[in-house]
């Protein structure tokens, strides 16, 4: 199979950028179960609960943004590309303040008020319309387990950013990187 791409999709936190974020601490805080998907489980909380509860992730998420910092080799990456497009389950306040910070640009931009949240393909489906080009000749970069689910459902490559221990659902993913500068190999 030949990896070779002009376009690719990217996550926001843990792949393009490190908000510092800890992830299981922000489930604690919010009553969540270990390893339970946060914008699921709100939406299953009775509406003043879980208004309160979006208001204080919102809030982490944009100390998170404050903190954002770029993960090495990623601009050379994005300098490379023709189109790059954006899909994230972060909320589109917090997204367009990283986006500033960091002088980054994509086109589209899909939040999770625009999309039903990774795991489901909506989001990349989307990009692919709007790009119009086959699902199939895309990729979607991305640091967990629903960014792959999410790229297979789209019928989409899917690419893991993991530059620690591989997980042990990484060979769910078409290509593991641990280092951004090697999707440069990859590109047309």
């Amino acid at each position: 199979m030949e990896l070779k791409f002009h376009s690719l999709v990217f996550d926001l936190d843990g792949t393009l950028i490190n908000s510092k974020l800890d992830f299981s601490v922000i489930r604690n805080r919010l009553g969540l179960s270990p390893g339970e998907p946060i914008l699921e489980a709100l939406d299953l909380l009775p509406y003043e609960e879980r208004n309160e509860k979006q208001r204080l992730l919102i809030e982490w998420e944009k100390e998170g943004s404050l903190q954002a910092e770029l993960m090495e080799g990623a601009r050379s990456v994005l300098n490379r590309l023709e189109q790059k497009a954006l899909l994230t389950r972060n909320s589109r306040t917090v997204v367009v303040e990283v986006l500033k910070k960091l002088n980054l640009h994509f086109n589209p931009v899909i939040c999770r008020e625009d999309a039903p949240p990774k795991p489901k393909p909506h989001g990349l489906l989307r990009i692919a319309k709007e790009w119009g080009l086959p699902p199939q000749n895309l990729a979607y970069v991305g640091d967990y387990l629903f960014d792959l689910q999410a790229a297979r459902a789209a019928n989409m490559k899917a690419i893991l950013y993991c530059p620690g221990d591989e997980p042990s659902w990484s060979h769910e993913a078409d290509l593991v990187i641990k280092h951004f500068e090697e999707l440069l190999d990859y590109l047309k």
